[in-house]
């Protein structure tokens, strides 16, 4: 096996040293551990449900690995303390986020031209239950494109 490196030391995707690591990811806490999910359209019953499952890596990322029945695909997203999370499909889709929790409310925005959309869940004073949902941007404002909706498991 050759030493030489894929990735240069100064490449940006280069990062791990102590002074580079991102910061810690704090107060996220309500959202470990395994959830049941259920998406619905407007107007429609459910159309779909999956499971959902948060856990740390390390103590700056949080791994969410979402299983989906159809139309929505199973997907990966890491959110990291510098408030972004980068998320992965089953398509091949890989999009960039924003995302914070505080107050007991979940937010995840992403204004990209072509696509823009953003998610507001609340979770239950008991820390049970998620309600919220995803709206899209339609171009003459924003609209509720489908609910989701996270049952606590575990």
């Amino acid at each position: 096996m050759s030493t030489d490196r894929l990735v240069p030391k100064d490449h940006p995707a280069e990062r791990g040293s102590p002074d580079e690591a991102a910061p810690a990811l704090s107060g996220w806490e309500p959202l470990l551990g395994r959830w049941r999910t259920v998406a619905t359209f407007p107007g429609q019953d459910p159309v779909a449900t999956g499971t959902a499952e948060f856990e740390r890596l390390g103590a700056s990322h949080i791994v969410e690995r979402a299983v989906s029945d159809d139309p929505f695909p199973s997907a990966t997203s890491v959110i990291g303390g510098d408030g972004r999370m980068h998320y992965f499909d089953a398509r091949g889709v890989v999009r960039l986020y924003e995302t914070d929790f505080a107050g007991g409310v979940w937010r995840i925005a992403r204004d990209h031209a072509g696509f823009a959309q953003h998610y507001r869940g609340e979770l239950s004073a008991d820390g049970q239950r998620i309600t919220g949902a995803w709206e899209v941007d339609t171009g003459d404002g924003w609209a509720l494109d489908f609910d989701l909706d996270y049952v606590r498991v575990t």
